[in-house]
């Protein structure tokens, strides 16, 4: 009788663990269907020193497209000067003068001393030339508009994902954020280099 009811169990459960499964499948289907893969809009950075910012982010081409309040904070979206309209808006929220001692500032990220271990939190840009041209370019520009040379938190590296040859740099911007600079060295041909 024990066995029975048993092997009733188990039937049972594998019975719903079939129509919740099916169920599952479907209502993932579905959601398939009716969404599409999404763009990035915009990614945000609050800052102490909203200007800083727009002057740092100018060097990659941004500059600002509109300004707003949200609540006491002034706030901007940087949009890149480029022909594709694929770059996301940097959107900028200064906090408020009287909060600025209330936001602990946490150290610069020690990329120089542990360069396996990037900031987890930084935003990435593709540089149109190899790095070791254009963080000496894009430092020469700090330098000449700002009066600021362009702190590199760790020199250029190399590095393969996949089949691809990537060389990736990290700089850092106001508010001691991490700007990662990527360029793509090489596509391996097929079969080669990838286990």
């Amino acid at each position: 009788m024990l066995s029975i009811l048993l092997l009733l169990l188990l039937l049972l459960q594998s019975t719903l663990s079939f129509q919740v499964h099916r169920h599952h499948t479907y209502q993932r289907t579905r959601c398939e269907r009716t969404f599409t893969a999404l763009n990035v809009h915009h990614i945000c950075h609050k800052t102490l020193n909203i200007q800083g910012c727009i002057d740092f982010y100018s060097l990659f081409n941004y500059t600002v497209s509109s300004t707003f309040r949200a609540s006491s904070a002034q706030c901007a979206w940087l949009r890149c000067n480029n022909t594709s309209s694929s770059n996301p808006i940097i959107e900028l929220i200064e906090i408020p003068k009287p909060f600025h001692n209330k936001v602990p500032k946490p150290p610069a990220p020690p990329l120089t001393e542990t360069p396996l271990i990037p900031s987890y939190n930084h935003v990435a840009f593709l540089s149109p030339l190899p790095l070791g041209t254009y963080l000496p370019s894009l430092s020469s520009v700090s330098s000449s508009r700002f009066s600021k040379e362009l702190k590199i938190l760790q020199p250029p590296t190399q590095k393969q994902i996949d089949r691809e040859i990537w060389e990736m740099a990290y700089v850092q911007g106001p508010d001691l954020t991490v700007v990662e600079l990527l360029y793509k060295c090489a596509t391996l041909p097929d079969g080669v280099g990838v286990e």
